[in-house]
């Protein structure tokens, strides 16, 4: 490259220095015509180079809800349950649509090969975690242990992979999670439509507020993270006291696992 800039700088050197060979007479070229302007022509402006137009930052779009799916939903689930129409659509309006939990579900931890999904849980504070758990707790899992033939330590298992032993059930609303879910998730959107119109029976059957209840990002719910349907069909009121709470009871919990 250098040394191509160097010969081009000496060739135009030498272009700009060569004298004109003898007995060579230069002709003069011809004058150029002068140019009259025309009175009548317009003058233009000058041209000018408009400014850029500023980017437009991007906005959040909720997307919306077609009012015939709603409608749909409404009906179908107070024919199941016996819910007024009126309570299920004054429900659903406090619902909305969160775009973390649609991001959430397109990449799920539980896609992982078992080589990169058993570090999150086999570690060494779950293991103390879950002998601390089950000394705390021993009397009330011998006497589930006894009645159901369930090993405690495997329902402290499954409670210490689902929750962290309850540290962590999750920090969704529920109905935000199974609105989203069921309504702008189209690859499971029966699904969770089902989950959300069996959160409305749920809500009826053990007197929650559903609009207060918090779980995963797919709707699962408690120590043992039950989605509604689950709950429903599984849950066991472990204290006899005429609920099953899977939130903070934890003879129901230990129960149902």
């Amino acid at each position: 490259m250098r040394n191509a800039l160097i010969a081009a700088s000496l060739s135009l050197l030498a272009a700009c220095t060569a004298t004109p060979k003898k007995n060579e007479v230069a002709t003069p070229a011809p004058a150029a015509p002068v140019q009259t302007p025309s009175t009548t022509a317009p003058v233009q402006p000058p041209m000018t180079t408009p400014a850029p137009t500023p980017a437009t930052p991007a906005v959040a779009v909720t997307p919306l809800l077609p009012a015939e799916k709603m409608a749909l939903f409404v009906t179908d689930t107070s024919k199941k349950f016996g819910i007024p129409e009126s309570e299920i659509r004054a429900t659903l309006a406090q619902a909305q649509y969160r775009q973390n939990i649609i991001d959430a579900i397109t990449r799920p931890a539980e896609a992982k090969p078992w080589k990169s999904y058993r570090p999150i849980f086999i570690t060494d504070a779950r293991i103390n975690g879950g002998r601390k758990f089950m000394a705390e707790h021993r009397e009330e899992l011998q006497r589930v242990q006894n009645r159901t033939g369930v090993p405690a330590e495997i329902i402290v298992a499954i409670i210490g992979v689902e929750t962290s032993y309850g540290g962590n059930m999750g920090s969704f609303k529920v109905l935000d999670a199974l609105y989203t879910l069921g309504f702008f998730y189209p690859k499971r959107e029966a699904f969770f439509s089902s989950e959300l119109s069996h959160l409305f029976e749920l809500g009826r059957v053990e007197n929650f507020d559903i609009t207060q209840l918090k779980g995963s990002y797919a709707g699962a719910m408690g120590y043992g993270q039950f989605m509604p349907s689950s709950y429903l069909n599984y849950a066991k009121d472990g204290d006899n006291d005429g609920r099953r709470n899977l939130f903070n009871n934890l003879d129901d919990v230990f129960s149902s696992v």
